[in-house]
């Protein structure tokens, strides 16, 4: 659901710096941090005992000791198809909430059109009231699915002060 200047806001080069700088608070990235430090303290060690051992500057004799790269060559396929099913997987999720987002703004609008259409012109408040309060529940919803701390700031221009306290 872009606009035109969502669409060049997302398509400028500045949104590279935008995402490296979203990556700190990441909580994928956090969750990653330590695997892999694990995985590159291990391959470091496995680097300096190769280069060690080429140069012939241990005090041990660990030679016999060989990195077999059979098993890696032999699962990469495994792990490739993994890593497309989970992204796909993962895309398939994206895109039933996205679906299910849009059913709930239709929902919105088709409730706001009746609004207007029941009422008339006669219940002009009735119909500015269904539609901020079909306009709220969109937000809460929202708010509710993923919670943020901007949803009073989202609310104060949809409803009154008793609105939203009785709201919120």
């Amino acid at each position: 659901i872009y606009s035109r200047d969502t669409w060049e806001q997302s398509r400028s080069t500045g949104r590279y710096l935008r995402h490296v700088a979203a990556t700190r608070g990441s909580k994928i990235v956090r969750g990653l941090v330590r695997p892999v430090l694990w995985i590159a303290s291990v391959a470091l060690a496995v680097n300096i005992y190769v280069v060690a051992s080429e140069q012939e500057a241990l005090p041990f004799d660990l030679r016999h000791l060989k990195v077999v790269y059979r098993p890696f060559e032999l699962t990469s396929f495994a792990l490739s198809l993994l890593l497309v099913f989970r992204t796909e997987a993962s895309y398939a999720r994206w895109e039933a909430a996205r679906s299910n987002w849009m059913t709930v703004i239709t929902a919105c609008r088709n409730l706001s059109g009746l609004g207007r259409g029941y009422s008339g012109a006669r219940g002009a408040g009735r119909v500015a009231a269904v539609c901020r309060w079909t306009a709220a529940y969109a937000w809460c919803l929202k708010d509710h699915l993923q919670p943020t701390n901007d949803l009073r700031a989202r609310l104060q221009p949809l409803l009154s002060d008793g609105e939203a306290a009785f709201l919120l």
